[in-house]
């Protein structure tokens, strides 16, 4: 999906996310979202909205403990008409990142435009059933979004297409425009749906091992990767992460638990 990237999207998978924008559970294109007065979910982190919370130099990011002085969430309250283009739609919140981009979103909290410094932007349309529609840049090109029963078809300014296959388990498989596809393989691990191997069209593979981590006492737990693997076409090793939790935390780990 490298060719999504260059306007702000890419098909990424987290356990425990809610599916939008037509993919399933714990996939999302990566797009900035914000429940109004709750978070705002940026480059996969989540931030507590707090327009009153100020760090130890009274600098008031507008998100709880973000005290990056490069960084502004404001409610303007009242809608405001968006700054370029002609779409005609209002805006109601912004977050200005270090890199001096903003990101403008609706009243519901959906994500409208994206927009350099240099007023270069990224305009995103929506469905009224709230899926992406299609994406124009500042130069007039458009990526529309097609919805089908257990697939996504994106096609873009050459006319082109991608293809996202999808089930109830997660994304099956991506075709890029030059038909190649790459194949995703799920597991399951207790209750849980989650990526067991990623099939590249070079025959390269990755493949991802599990252990459970959480709370004892029966209030549940989840599983966490323990290895990463990089194995080429004829199977050998190529790379190989081991994780490891709460090593420097007396065992307990993200869940709070041990």
């Amino acid at each position: 999906m490298g060719k999504l990237d260059c306007i702000g999207l890419k098909l990424t998978y987290l356990l425990g996310k809610t599916g939008r924008f037509g993919l399933p559970e714990n996939w999302s294109f990566g797009l900035a979202f914000l429940s109004p007065g709750n978070f705002l979910e940026f480059n996969g982190n989540r931030y507590v909205i707090d327009t009153t919370w100020k760090d130890s130099t009274g600098y008031a990011s507008g998100l709880k403990y973000q005290n990056n002085h490069g960084v502004k969430f404001t409610d303007f309250v009242s809608q405001q008409p968006l700054p370029f283009g002609n779409s005609g739609l209002d805006y109601q919140y912004t977050y200005t990142d270090t890199d001096g981009s903003t990101y403008y979103f609706s009243s519901p909290g959906y994500l409208l435009m994206k927009a350099d410094r240099f007023g270069n932007y990224i305009y995103f349309a929506y469905t009224t059933s709230t899926l992406l529609d299609h994406i124009v840049d500042s130069f007039g090109q458009t990526i529309t979004f097609g919805y089908y029963p257990s697939q996504i078809i994106i096609t873009f300014p050459d006319g082109r297409t991608s293809q996202i296959n999808h089930a109830p388990t997660g994304v099956s498989s991506i075709v890029d425009p030059l038909g190649q596809e790459i194949i995703v393989t799920p597991t399951n691990q207790g209750s849980f749906s989650v990526v067991s191997t990623i099939q590249y069209p070079s025959g390269k593979q990755t493949q991802v091992s599990y252990s459970f981590r959480g709370a004892t006492g029966g209030t549940g737990s989840i599983p966490a990767v323990t290895d990463l693997r990089y194995i080429d076409a004829a199977g050998a090793l190529l790379a190989h992460t081991q994780y490891a939790y709460g090593t420097l935390s007396g065992g307990n780990t993200f869940t709070g638990y041990n």
